[in-house]
């Protein structure tokens, strides 16, 4: 299956944001819950229309929307955890100036990877990291597809 299975953008729902498909619920949306702290078993209780591999495509499209981000947001609370260097892993989005990009744990949460064990796997990482990179997500992806 590819992303277009599960995301897709019109301009008649949700003024083109993109959704899961089938509903009007929209991937900004679902990763600012996880921002927010939500467990992945918290969202599907209380969206049954989404399935597991719908969140996974959800963070994949962040991912896919993220990789050659390179400019700043203007959030406050985002750029205490996201750097953007231009000397540093090409100048994408990174964690507290070090070198694990948004885009590694948008890729790993992607593939199923709970909080849990990301944070045992990068011990310098913080739960706030994988929040930020979160809301950095949502974030890029708030804003609407219009289809000309």
């Amino acid at each position: 299956m590819t992303l277009q299975d599960f995301i897709t953008t019109d301009a008649s729902v949700l003024a083109g944001k993109p959704v899961v498909r089938g509903t009007r619920l929209a991937a900004d949306f679902l990763l600012g819950l996880f921002a927010a702290g939500w467990t992945q078993e918290q969202v599907l209780a209380s969206y049954p229309q989404i399935t597991p591999e719908a969140l996974r495509a959800v963070f994949a499209y962040a991912a896919e929307v993220t990789r050659n981000e390179a400019s700043p947001l203007s959030s406050a609370e985002l750029l205490q955890r996201i750097t953007i260097r231009p000397e540093q892993c090409g100048g994408r989005p990174c964690i507290r100036g070090m070198r694990i990009r948004v885009i590694d744990v948008l890729e790993l949460l992607a593939a199923g990877e709970s909080k849990e064990q990301i944070l045992e796997d990068f011990p310098d990482l913080e739960a706030d990291d994988i929040a930020a990179c979160l809301l950095y997500a949502a974030r890029r992806l708030d804003h609407p597809n219009v289809a000309a």
